[in-house]
């Protein structure tokens, strides 16, 4: 299975050249075959980390291959402690590749014999036999001094062999500035010290400025200058890998970006694509110093991409990893300050109280960039949070304005998506993007007792919050079949509009509302008027409870106030009969009146029952009241407003006042209710005066007695007044 990540490895082939780097390298092979001298010549490649230098060196062995009197060694100096050790290893390297020895047969006998467990203990055995026990003579100390060759000697050795050879020798020494500074030291020594062989040539690759760097600490000033000093004496021929185009890094990084998406089979858009790419021309073009940073930010995207694909904008992602690995101290303080980038009201906040200079405080991480740098990580960090163009524009409103946008595109600048893009996970109780896109993909093969289990599912793994949220913010691509299913699910999924308290479940309001909200914005994405207004119509039916059902359709009104209409007038009308014979039907046996005692639910009933057909309305109070006149304490209750009580939010009956008797007054005929009062409860209505409910208060309570007092008060005001407008006139 082929690697989804990019080796950071140099390129070993002409055809691998993506730098133009090629011709370079032949010209430096022809310049050394060309040269027919015998003299040691000593060849500097310098360039920074990450430029290339290895591949070049790779190119320049090709050709040097194509001669068969060049040999070709690759030294590596990174096995090697000790500069005797260091030297002797070199020389050996050199005479094996010459096909000769760098020891006399005597010499190797001899090693071997030193290092032999039993020549030497022998041998001494056998002189103590013949001289007797007191003979002092060791053996051992005589091949050690046999077996030891001085360095000068083999070095001089190895120089014959090279003057007799045919071949001349190209030595290849690269990664030097990964040494440290002692080994450093001892690889310029050793090249020092055989800058005098004969056919020879040093191809010495490293990062100059560091070298010299470290060779200038072992001087008295230990500065560069004295680094410098020092590689002039040893680098006869000093060249600087050719700076490589930017257009070709440009397009180098590219392919390496559109390769690891095309990997991990990531699609992303026309308009994505443009939008990534005018940000990396913007703000990491300025940063891209060399082809091992594009392979880094294409190996950090192919690591991170597939653990939150789907999770995260894919062109944010990408752009936050170009954060990380060109501008790793922004990308630091960015990660650790999010309000500074996401919150809104933190920065009106700060900026009202001179808190913190945030275009100072973030260029001051970069000190020693110059203005277009600067403007480059201004320019990401602008795009990616569009909120600090606050601290340039106080009346800019983005994270106000596009706050629902951010949360829908998924994008870093959302308060909810902020945290993944660092962690690289979802928090606790999120529930995963894919998730919701597969629940939405299924929504039509899956019957809505299917839709009602999973969505209780979902809940159940995260939190109420989070799937109304993820609900609220879903694309707006879903077909009319599809909204219609979660519509009519979540009418059915208790857990949406109910809440415990005290033991005991009940509607809760926040909830309920905010269903209600939700439903009224995905009716509002049918374009289809006549589908739109069948899937309200099944909603006043077939919702968990009236109460849910009355809460929609007041939402929907809400809509009609405001000239959002999503119906016609009629068809409002339609819809509040439907609810209404709902209510008639849930009611039973009990009067609508009294099986309903919110006001706002009992006049909205009534109210479209007088617009539908108000003498039906008239006739069905009047029979009730007629035949069951101790009723009338019920329907004078249910126009009785609530009050809250702004400590616990438990509820009460209130006061019936001349508002609400005005009401019932223009729907129905409140003289009767009036006469049937005094006839079957005059002589307790009359016993005492009305009393004034205290709504913020728990000590008094309203009373069906109560609140017919108030109702007759009401009555007889409004009769006085019509008198004596009557006498006026």
């Amino acid at each position: 299975m082929k690697s989804v990540y990019s080796a950071d490895q140099p390129v070993l082939k002409q055809d691998q050249d993506v730098f133009q780097r090629y011709e370079f390298s032949k010209r430096i092979a022809k310049t050394i075959l060309n040269d027919k001298g015998e003299e040691c010549k000593v060849i500097g490649l310098y360039g920074a980390w990450g430029e290339g230098k290895t591949s070049v060196l790779n190119f320049i062995a090709i050709e040097l291959s194509n001669d068969t009197n060049v040999k070709i060694i690759r030294f590596n100096p990174w096995r090697y402690k000790g500069e005797e050790e260091l030297l002797v290893s070199f020389f050996k390297v050199i005479t094996k590749n010459l096909d000769k020895n760098l020891y006399t047969s005597f010499e190797n006998i001899s090693k071997k014999a030193e290092k032999s467990k039993f020549v030497g203990p022998i041998i001494n055995t056998i002189i103590k036999y013949f001289a007797g026990p007191s003979s002092k003579i060791d053996v051992s100390d005589l091949f050690k001094i046999l077996s030891t060759t001085d360095v000068e000697l083999l070095k001089e050795r190895v120089n014959n062999y090279l003057k007799e050879s045919s071949h001349t020798l190209v030595v290849i020494i690269d990664d030097i500035d990964r040494l440290d500074k002692n080994e450093i030291h001892a690889i310029m020594k050793m090249v020092k010290l055989t800058a005098d062989f004969l056919k020879t040539t040093y191809i010495l690759s490293f990062d100059d400025k560091m070298v010299a760097s470290a060779i200038g600490e072992k001087f008295t000033t230990g500065d560069l200058k004295a680094g410098y000093n020092f590689l002039e004496k040893i680098i006869q021929i000093p060249i600087r890998l050719p700076q490589i185009k930017l257009s070709a890094l440009r397009k180098y990084t590219l392919n390496k970006v559109y390769e690891c998406l095309s990997k991990n089979k990531i699609n992303i858009t026309e308009d994505e694509t443009k939008r990534f790419e005018r940000i990396f021309e913007q703000s990491i073009i300025p940063r891209l110093a060399n082809p091992r940073l594009a392979v880094r930010y294409a190996n950090s995207l192919s690591f991170s991409i597939p653990i939150l694909y789907g999770e995260i904008n894919t062109i944010d992602f990408m752009l936050i990893e170009g954060l990380k690995i060109f501008y790793p101290e922004h990308y630091e303080y960015v990660k650790n300050n999010s309000n500074s980038f996401i919150n809104y009201r933190y920065i009106d906040n700060i900026l009202a109280n001179n808190q913190i200079d945030f275009p100072k405080e973030i260029l001051e991480l970069s000190p020693n960039t110059d203005n277009k740098a600067k403007d480059a990580i201004l320019a990401l960090l602008k795009h990616l949070f569009p909120v600090v163009e606050k601290y340039y524009d106080k009346n800019n409103h983005l994270g106000i304005t596009h706050k629902k946008e951010w949360y829908t595109e998924k994008r870093v600048a959302s308060m909810e998506y902020f945290r993944r893009y660092f962690t690289y996970c979802l928090e606790d109780n999120q529930i995963a993007d894919i998730t919701i896109s597969e629940f939405f993909t299924s929504l039509n093969n899956k019957s809505n007792k299917q839709v009602i289990e999973e969505i209780q599912v979902l809940i159940a793994a995260s939190s109420i919050d989070e799937f109304l949220m993820k609900m609220s913010h879903m694309p707006k691509l879903l077909n009319f079949n599809k909204i219609s299913k979660l519509i009519l699910s979540m009418i059915r999924v208790p857990e949406l509009f109910n809440e415990t308290n005290a033991g005991l479940i009940i509607e809760s309001p926040s909830l309920r509302n905010r269903l209600s909200v939700l439903i009224f914005d995905k009716l509002l994405e049918i374009d289809d008027l006549t589908i739109r207004y069948e899937i309200a119509q099944n909603i006043m039916v077939d919702s968990d409870s009236f109460s849910l059902a009355y809460h929609i359709n007041n939402e929907l009104r809400r809509a009609f106030k405001n000239d959002e209409k999503l119906f016609t007038p009629d068809e409002y009308n339609n819809l509040g009969l439907l609810l209404r014979n709902r209510a008639l039907n849930e009611a039973g046996d009990l009067p609508l009146f009294q099986s309903i005692q919110k006001v706002s639910q009992i006049q909205y009933l009534f109210q479209n029952w007088n617009i539908t057909d108000a003498l039906e309305l008239q006739n069905y109070v009047s029979n009730i009241i007629n035949q069951y006149p101790e009723k009338i304490k019920y329907l004078i209750m249910a126009f009785t407003p609530e009050a809250s009580n702004l400590y616990d939010g438990s509820t009460k009956k209130a006061n019936f006042e001349d508002g609400y008797f005005n009401f019932l007054d223009h729907l129905l005929n409140t003289d009767e209710i009036y006469k049937l009062i005094l006839q079957y409860n005059e002589s307790e209505i009359k016993s005492q005066n009305s009393q004034y409910i205290d709504e913020f208060g728990n000590e008094q309570l309203q009373t069906y007695d109560n609140v017919l007092r108030q109702f007759v008060d009401c009555y007889e005001r409004k009769k006085a007044a019509n008198l004596t407008s009557k006498i006026t006139l």
